[in-house]
């Protein structure tokens, strides 16, 4: 009989401390005040729980999101090489390098005009950039072997890029270029 109680008394020991283990376990909170007698966890306020400032959307949801396009364009003699001829319009970076022996320079043209056929400052033997919409502009002297960034939000349309270093644009450093 003896036996039999201590079996009962050991085992509503171990019931008890797996309780008391669960309960510390799951319970309370990580300062060590929580309320015994609380049945349901408080409320919160829920002005302190909104987040502040909490950014809307950008975008109109009708509207696709604006597309992000990166170039290579390298400039030699006597040429200017984008590693694509179109791309979505939206933001594009064009990552410029001077790939010849001297130095070149990089400009973004929005217009209809053949690449050609822009108009040209007979002073300087260079395409009139007060005549034509320059829509990106990159360092006016792009040493041989440096290379530089230019960062363009295109509309849809027809573009020129072109290097306007004196007499570059004439002897044929233009391409069409094209967003859509």
């Amino acid at each position: 009989m003896h036996r039999r109680r201590l079996v009962i008394v050991m085992g509503a020991v171990v019931a008890l401390l797996s309780l008391l283990f669960l309960a510390a376990a799951c319970g309370g909170d990580d300062d060590g005040n929580a309320d015994p007698t609380a049945t349901e966890p408080a409320a919160e306020d829920p002005v302190a729980t909104e987040p502040a400032d909490e950014p809307g959307p950008t975008e109109p949801a009708d509207e696709p999101p604006a597309t992000e396009t990166s170039v290579d364009v390298s400039l030699s003699e006597f040429a200017v090489e984008p590693s694509v001829e179109s791309v979505p319009a939206g933001t594009v970076t064009f990552n410029v390098s001077s790939d010849g022996a001297i130095f070149h320079n990089f400009r973004v043209i929005k217009t209809d005009l053949a690449p050609d056929a822009l108009p040209v400052d007979d002073a300087t033997f260079m395409a009139d950039e007060a005549q034509v919409d320059v829509v990106g502009r990159g360092a006016d002297q792009l040493d041989p072997g440096d290379t530089e960034e230019v960062t363009v939000d295109l509309e849809a349309g027809s573009y020129v890029l072109i290097c306007n270093v004196p007499t570059h644009y004439g002897v044929g450093m233009t391409v069409a270029f094209t967003a859509e």
